[in-house]
C-alpha cells in the first residue's frame, strides 16, 4: 500500500520536515501508537499507520486548519463545502494510490518537446546596401520617410 503525501496538510500531522504523512482514514486505538518529547509520532509508528490506513477523513477541525494556515476565513457553508470537496478530492487521490505503476515513465511534459524554441544560431547579415536598394527614398546609411507628428 502507498502512502499518501499531499503537501498543503503536511502541518496538520507532523511539524517534522521532510516526514511524509500518513493519512488516517480508519480510526487507530492510541494505546498502538506513541509519541516522542515534542509530542510527534515515532518513525516506527508511521509502519503501524501505514497498514492500517487507506486515506484521510476531512473534518470540520481540519478545514479550519487549513484554512488558517491558508490565511482564508471562511462561512459555515464555505467549510461545510469544501469538507465535501476535500474528502472528493483525498478519496480520488486513494484510488490513484491504488493504480499499478511499475515501469510508467512519469509524466513531466504535456508535450514530447519540453524547449520548443530554435536554437540561436548567427546568420549572415544583410549588407547597407542591401537594405537600402528597396527603400523609396535614402540617404547614405538612412531611411527617409516623410514627417507624420507636426509640432
Amino acid at each position: 500500500m502507498k502512502a499518501l503525501f499531499l503537501p498543503w496538510l503536511s502541518q496538520l500531522y507532523d511539524s517534522r520536515p521532510g516526514i511524509c504523512n500518513i493519512f488516517v482514514h480508519k480510526p487507530i486505538e492510541a494505546a498502538q501508537l506513541s509519541m516522542d518529547n515534542a509530542g510527534a509520532l515515532r518513525d516506527e509508528d508511521y509502519a503501524i499507520i501505514k497498514q492500517k490506513t487507506t486515506g484521510m477523513t476531512i473534518d470540520k477541525e481540519t478545514v479550519e486548519k487549513v484554512a488558517h494556515l491558508a490565511r482564508l476565513e471562511l462561512t459555515e457553508s464555505e467549510v461545510q463545502d469544501t469538507m465535501k470537496d476535500m474528502s472528493k478530492i483525498l478519496d480520488f487521490m486513494a484510488k490513484l494510490n491504488e493504480v499499478d505503476t511499475t515501469g510508467v515513465e512519469p509524466l513531466v511534459y504535456m508535450t514530447t518537446g519540453a524547449n520548443v524554441l530554435r536554437e540561436d544560431v548567427v546568420k549572415q547579415q544583410i549588407t547597407h546596401e542591401e537594405a537600402l536598394e528597396n527603400a523609396p527614398k535614402h540617404d547614405e546609411d538612412y531611411f527617409l520617410v516623410a514627417k507624420v507628428i507636426e509640432k
